[in-house]
């Protein structure tokens, strides 16, 4: 894999929403990139498994293995001034979260970016 390409996978692998519970977005992005290494088969928790057909059993085995999930929220309600009041999915902390840009979805699937103001309370 050239350069390029290798800096286009991360990209989009980086880039792929993954909240814990909704990981199929990083699944996806991982699977194009593995056309082709071996037998890939995903249990019901959203890994991902790549198994070598060259390995007959002679050789060792090496595991390389990793999160695909990230911390996230899910909007607990609309505030009547258009604020969201937000829970926490995974462990953040919560001096880090003023002023970051996040990524919103409904259930039609728009995505906008919103940027959490400093004021901001969370349940």
């Amino acid at each position: 894999m050239d350069k390029k390409t290798t800096l286009e996978m991360i990209a989009a692998i980086s880039n792929a929403n993954g909240t814990s519970g909704f990981e199929d977005e990083v699944v996806a992005a991982i699977r194009p990139y593995a056309e082709g290494l071996g037998e890939i088969t995903e249990d019901r928790m959203r890994n991902l498994y790549i198994r070598r057909k060259e390995n007959n059993g002679k050789r060792p085995v090496v595991q390389l293995d990793a999160h695909s999930d990230e911390v996230g929220f899910m909007v607990q309600a609309i505030c009547p001034n258009g604020t969201l009041r937000i829970i926490q999915i995974g462990g953040w902390v919560n001096h880090n979260i003023p002023a970051h840009k996040v990524l919103v979805r409904n259930r039609f699937g728009d995505i906008f970016q919103v940027l959490l103001p400093v004021s901001l309370r969370i349940s």
